[in-house]
């Protein structure tokens, strides 16, 4: 079951012949609608997340939003994030 919180809400399930299941998604790279924010030596994402889009579970769309990051350890301070304004 995937909740409505999930980031694979919007994905296409797709069943796989060996029973397994995948989910599909399409990231978003609307850049028109986020913010950009100065990421500080004390951040966390999902702190972000809870000030900037009201629920630290929603992690996953600042990561979405800046595809060119692959692990949150990989941001440091003084670079540049997306913060999407679509809530």
């Amino acid at each position: 079951m995937i909740m409505s919180d999930s980031r694979y809400v919007v994905g296409t399930v797709v069943p796989m012949p060996d029973g397994n299941v995948i989910v599909r998604r399409r990231f978003a790279r609307d850049t028109a609608n986020a913010d950009l924010y100065t990421w500080k030596q004390s951040d966390r994402i999902d702190r972000i997340a809870a000030e900037k889009l009201g629920d630290p579970r929603q992690w996953w769309r600042i990561m979405d939003a800046n595809p060119l990051i692959q692990a949150v350890g990989d941001v440091r301070p003084g670079q540049q994030i997306r913060i999407p304004t679509n809530v």
